[in-house]
């Protein structure tokens, strides 16, 4: 059976319609519509279609409630199939998501396939989503959003993890509030879910989270990413003369720590900040299990007392938090003078290239079995032979900056790698 195409004009023929349209319905703009100081929210069981058709759907100021709700078990899909729509969600209600969850309320799924989006949550509330139950796919389309304080751009509120977010496609541009995340987390909410196959993603954390994963003392929760152009920036904080605190660009806010971050493709930039790694830990946070496994990903920052661009955030106030683990199997690039710091214990495993004007160094062990074509000020070097045992070996390529000779397995390479990795 076709679905229902219900075509709209005004405010109030919308909000009957969201309310009243059996499942599969299509509900179809016909003129531009504004709403001022006012909701509308899909029923709790629909599974409906919202086409912008062209039409610019203005929703703005809600007091009470979400903007455009989306209550649990509810399904809306937001696409604009004549091309030029605009959507503008924003609301001023505690706690409530300018798409999503409402005050207090969970949050089903939302699909954007289309159009120009643009969503600002109200304070404690997340920008798009709102509640660790929700599901969020983005597949095309632009997406500016920005949490409330204490809200993500896309992701939880206050108090609420990241739920699922898929984005497969489209042009986003993601602000956390303070103390959340871009994408993922809201205050005290870990990451989530977060799986990124595809698009152009520009996100900036919010003060003391991470830019893609978790709140202020959220855990960076799991993070998959497959593919697409992504430039994730953290910022830090500075309180008077009492220090300064960062979220990391990928990984968990400020005390948080824990989860898991996989690369697999796609372009990836990660700008820490002072006090937090790059892919990892923010201020006072442990690390997270960090492998590449593909792509390109270059990575900045790391300032601050024993700062790191991947593992456990700086930790000035409290003893050093678990660092994570690390592999690298794509292309690694360590910019500025960024460090790569290798805590007694650890070890990072190479079988990919890193390069870049940053350098590697602490007490930990580096194994290599690819190239490594940056400044190393850390300790032995090690492979894994094929007998299985590991051990120093000149196997891989590690460039000694010292001597500007490249080091490889000819064994006349080995005086340079002597100086290079020292007990």
């Amino acid at each position: 059976m076709a679905a229902a195409i219900v075509m709209i004009e005004n405010g109030q023929a919308l909000k009957e319609a969201l309310a009243s349209a059996r499942c599969g319905s299509l509900i179809r703009l016909a003129a531009d519509i504004r709403l001022m100081y006012e909701s509308v929210s899909a029923r709790p069981d629909a599974r409906l279609t919202l086409d912008l058709n062209g039409y610019t759907l203005a929703i703005e100021r809600g007091r009470v409630d979400a903007a455009l709700r989306v209550p649990a078990g509810a399904t809306l899909a937001i696409e604009d199939k004549r091309g030029g729509g605009r959507l503008t969600a924003t609301t001023g209600a505690a706690g409530a998501s300018a798409i999503g969850a409402g005050p207090d309320g969970a949050c089903g799924e939302i699909e954007i396939h289309g159009g120009t989006i643009r969503a600002c949550g109200g304070p404690d509330g997340a920008g798009i989503g709102g509640d660790s139950g929700a599901t969020v796919t983005i597949h095309g389309g632009t997406v500016e959003s920005t949490g409330g304080m204490y809200g993500a751009g896309i992701g939880g509120s206050k108090h609420s993890g990241g739920g699922d977010i898929i984005v497969r496609g489209g042009t986003l541009t993601i602000r956390g509030g303070d103390y959340a995340a871009g994408i993922g987390g809201g205050y005290a909410g870990d990451g989530g879910r977060i799986s990124i196959y595809g698009g152009m993603l520009d996100v900036k954390t919010g003060y003391l989270g991470a830019a893609i994963g978790g709140g202020y003392r959220g855990g960076c929760g799991t993070i998959t990413i497959h593919g697409g152009i992504i430039v994730a920036t953290a910022e830090a904080y500075r309180y008077l003369d009492l220090g300064v605190w960062s979220g990391a660009a990928i990984g968990s806010g400020v005390m948080g720590g824990g989860g898991s971050i996989n690369i697999h493709g796609g372009m990836i930039t990660a700008r820490g900040a002072a006090q937090a790694a790059a892919l990892g830990g923010g201020t006072d946070a442990s690390g997270a299990a960090v492998a590449i496994h593909g792509g390109e990903v270059v990575l900045s920052g790391a300032g601050g007392y024993r700062g790191t661009l991947i593992g456990a955030g700086a930790a000035d106030a409290r003893p050093p938090q678990p660092s994570g683990s690390l592999f690298n199997g794509g292309r690694l690039t360590l910019s500025g003078d960024g460090k790569l710091w290798i805590p007694p214990g650890e070890r990072f495993v190479n079988e990919g290239v890193v390069s870049g004007t940053g350098y590697i160094g602490g007490e930990g062990r580096l194994v290599n079995r690819g190239i490594i074509n940056t400044l190393y000020t850390g300790g032995l070097v090690y492979t894994l032979p094929l007998h299985g045992k590991e051990g120093p070996s000149i196997g891989g390529r590690v460039r000694n900056h010292e001597t500007g000779r490249r080091c490889g397995r000819q064994r006349e390479c080995s005086p340079a790698l002597g100086r290079l990795a020292r007990e």
